[in-house]
């Protein structure tokens, strides 16, 4: 696998990994990053396209910084998800004087799943910083 296929490739994942469920919600079901996270969503997919114009323009030392920023955002929001469920499990078990609602607050919060939206993401960005680092590297070497 040369090195532009590997820039596609990791460009495509994190643009599709945007439209991709994200998140299992209570009351809401699976919600996807784009409508939902707003401004984070949509630079991470201004980076995935930014990525595949600069694999075609073999411009693979400008990936370091698409493929940062596409990594870094994703891992921020997916641990958002998993930091406000934490506090959510940590107000519901504790403030109920209703046993009745504690219990119903407990199986909400352990009804939020991450889903396979942000993984993409993650693998498309790691895939963008393997291109630019195979791309320094000299051939042969």
């Amino acid at each position: 696998m040369n090195v532009r296929t590997l820039g596609y490739i990791g460009a495509g994942l994190v643009v599709v990994g945007t439209v991709m469920p994200f998140a299992t919600l209570p009351l809401r079901g699976d919600v996807t990053y784009l409508p939902e996270f707003g401004g984070p969503a949509v630079l991470v997919l201004l980076a995935g396209l930014a990525s595949g114009l600069l694999v075609h323009r073999r411009r693979f030392s400008a990936l370091w910084a698409t493929g940062g920023v596409a990594l870094v955002v994703s891992l921020w929001s997916m641990a958002g998800v998993l930091r406000g469920n934490a506090v959510l499990q940590d107000q519901m078990g504790g403030s109920a004087d209703d046993p009745h609602f504690e219990v119903v607050g407990a199986a909400m919060a352990q009804s939020v799943q991450l889903q396979w939206g942000g993984p993409v993401m993650i693998a498309g960005a790691l895939a963008l910083l393997a291109a630019a680092w195979f791309a320094r590297r000299p051939a042969g070497g």
